[in-house]
């Protein structure tokens, strides 16, 4: 058996500020996905993205190829034999990332500030805190 951290779904979630969630906690009763599909799912969102930035200069180009890094880096991580809430966790906070409907972000309005927040939760759920990004809080 992996001697991996052994995670708890609850401390996750208690780590993700209160706003997020929800959509975090829905995110974490979908089926599961192939890592394989999870990756290209992140590589086709940062396709978008990067030509949205193209015409939207508010967009935070560096923080989303950061928040690209960290959930790719997070699927790098999970292997066969951890225990199923990692792979949970880490789906459930790709997903947060790529999950496009309401994606204010994809406008430039918001930014990658809730990304950044779910995905740092997992990441030092998984004591992966060389994936852990700065946030920036937007009032």
């Amino acid at each position: 058996m992996s001697d991996s951290p052994k995670p708890r779904i609850a401390d996750v979630v208690d780590d993700i500020p209160m706003e997020y969630r929800d959509r975090y906690e829905t995110l974490l009763t979908q089926p599961s996905i192939p890592i394989p599909e999870l990756r290209e799912r992140v590589n086709r969102y940062m396709a978008t993205v990067r030509q949205v930035g193209l015409m939207v200069k508010l967009l935070d180009m560096e923080q989303a190829e950061a928040l690209a890094t960290t959930a790719l880096g997070l699927l790098d991580y999970v292997r066969p034999d951890h225990a199923t809430e990692v792979k949970m966790i880490v789906q459930a906070a790709v997903a947060y990332f790529v999950y496009e409907e309401e994606d204010e972000e994809i406008t430039g309005v918001l930014g990658f500030g809730d990304d950044a927040e779910v995905l740092n939760a997992v990441c030092r759920a998984l004591s992966r805190t060389d994936l852990v990004l700065p946030v920036s809080r937007q009032d």
